[in-house]
């Protein structure tokens, strides 16, 4: 598989890998008792993005779905410099003051953020999810999905993140978007809101968007037009 990377001045990117591979700087999570690394991971499932682990030992990655611990040979893996992040003591809803959790994932009814989490459990530490609709912390761990009410969940400091305004193509300058998906061949996708009737709504801009951005609303994908403002969630430079 080859991987797909960000732009280098982006702390944060998902590199595609399969059978327990994990890129050298690859953002460590967790461990499991024994003291072998467990790496944040990701993967398609049921329709949604789920949050789980990747190790070479594993030979593939882990998430938690449906009461149960599910297994995937391929999956995607968050590399970067960890140093631009935190982990925050959370309970309950995903809320740290001050700092802002990094959605890696979403839920497949609704598209709900699933952010990144870990918590000690039988001696190791293990990833998962957590969410403000979960209120606490969903972990895969010997074939079940295990919850805790208290956890840590990895962050960014919201002083760093802007919402910077856009028209056509999403190049802001002095501005890097937050890549926070990808299309079918590679090409990344960026984080973006658009008002339209009477809301803002969240949706996805990028280097394939000439025009703007795309959002869905009342069932249906909309765009907007090369003139029409829009804002793209972006670090600086």
């Amino acid at each position: 598989m080859s991987a797909k990377f960000a732009r280098p001045n982006q702390a944060f990117r998902w590199v595609q890998a399969q059978g327990g591979q994990v890129p050298p700087d690859a953002v460590q999570g967790g461990c499991e008792e024994d003291g072998r690394p467990l790496y944040v991971a990701r993967q398609y499932h049921e329709g949604g993005l789920h949050i789980g682990k990747a190790a070479p030992h594993i030979e593939g990655c882990f998430i938690a779905y449906g009461g149960k611990e599910i297994f995937y040979k391929e999956y995607y893996v968050l590399c970067g410099d960890a140093r631009q992040s935190r982990w925050v003591e959370c309970r309950g809803q995903a809320q740290p003051q001050g700092w802002s959790p990094i959605e890696a994932g979403n839920e497949s009814d609704d598209g709900r953020p699933l952010y990144i989490a870990r918590q000690y459990h039988e001696g190791g530490l293990h990833l998962g999810k957590a969410a403000p609709h979960i209120k606490g912390f969903l972990m895969p761990y010997g074939m079940k999905e295990y919850f805790y009410k208290e956890y840590y969940v990895l962050c960014g400091d919201a002083r760093g993140l802007r919402w910077v305004e856009c028209r056509g193509r999403a190049t802001p300058q002095g501005w890097s978007p937050l890549e926070a998906g990808n299309e079918a061949d590679g090409t990344e996708l960026y984080v973006a809101k658009f008002r339209y009737k009477g809301g803002e709504q969240i949706g996805k801009a990028g280097p394939g968007f000439k025009d703007g951005c795309a959002f869905g609303y009342g069932m249906k994908e909309h765009y907007s037009s090369g003139q029409d403002q829009y804002f793209v969630l972006a670090n600086p430079f």
